[in-house]
C-alpha cells in the first residue's frame, strides 16, 4: 500500500465547496492527508487569515467527509511564525484550539524553533505538533523530548543537493577537469 500526502496551500479556491471537491479528488488519487494552511500567497507577500477562515474549512471539510466516511488526516497548518505577527505564540495556542476543534488531526506550525515555544505549543494542544526543519531548529532528541510528531523538510533536501550539483558542476568547470569527481 502506498501512503501519499499532499501539500494544498489554501486549498486552490476561497469557496468552501470547490475546496472540498478539491479534496475529495486529492483523496481518489490516494492522498491520505493534506496539508492547509491559514495564509495566502499574493504579489505583496504571504498575509496570515483569521483564524475563523480556516476555522470553517476544517469544520466543512470534516464534516463532510464523515457523512461520506472518507478518512483524511488534516494538518492545520498556521504561519503566524512564518509572517511574524505580533504574539505568534499565542496567536498558534489559541489557532490550534480553534483548529483541533472544528477536526484537525495534526497542527504544523513552520517556522516554531525556539524550545519555549515549541514547548508551550505541544502543552496547549491535543494535536500532534509539526515543525519545519531549520538550522536553529533543536535536533532530534531534543524535538522529540519536547513532545514534536513530525518535522517537515520541505525542499531543504533538494536544495542542499542543488548547491552540491553547482558546485561540483563550477569546481569541473574552473579546472576544466573530472578530477574533483574521483
Amino acid at each position: 500500500m502506498q501512503i501519499f500526502r499532499c501539500q494544498l496551500e489554501g486549498g486552490f479556491s476561497r469557496n468552501i465547496d470547490k475546496i472540498i471537491e478539491n479534496i475529495e479528488r486529492l483523496h481518489d488519487t490516494g492522498v491520505v492527508g493534506i496539508n492547509i494552511e491559514d495564509s495566502l500567497k499574493g504579489n505583496d507577500g504571504i498575509k496570515i487569515q483569521p483564524a475563523n477562515v480556516l476555522q470553517q474549512i476544517i469544520s466543512a471539510v470534516t464534516n463532510h467527509f464523515e457523512k461520506k466516511n472518507i478518512k483524511m488526516f488534516i494538518n492545520a497548518r498556521t504561519d503566524g511564525f512564518v509572517v511574524k505577527i505580533p504574539g505568534a505564540l499565542q496567536e498558534t495556542i489559541t489557532r490550534a484550539k480553534l483548529y483541533g476543534d472544528a477536526g484537525a488531526n495534526g497542527i504544523f506550525v513552520p517556522f516554531l524553533q525556539e524550545k519555549g515555544d515549541i514547548a508551550a505549543v505541544v502543552a496547549s494542544t491535543r494535536l500532534p505538533v509539526n515543525v519545519f526543519a531549520l538550522p536553529a531548529l533543536p535536533g532530534f532528541s531534543e524535538l522529540a523530548a519536547l513532545g514534536v510528531k513530525r518535522i517537515s523538510m520541505g525542499t531543504s533536501v533538494y536544495n542542499a543537493a542543488k548547491r552540491f550539483l553547482n558546485h561540483t558542476i563550477n569546481t569541473i568547470v574552473s579546472e576544466q577537469s573530472f578530477s574533483s569527481l574521483y
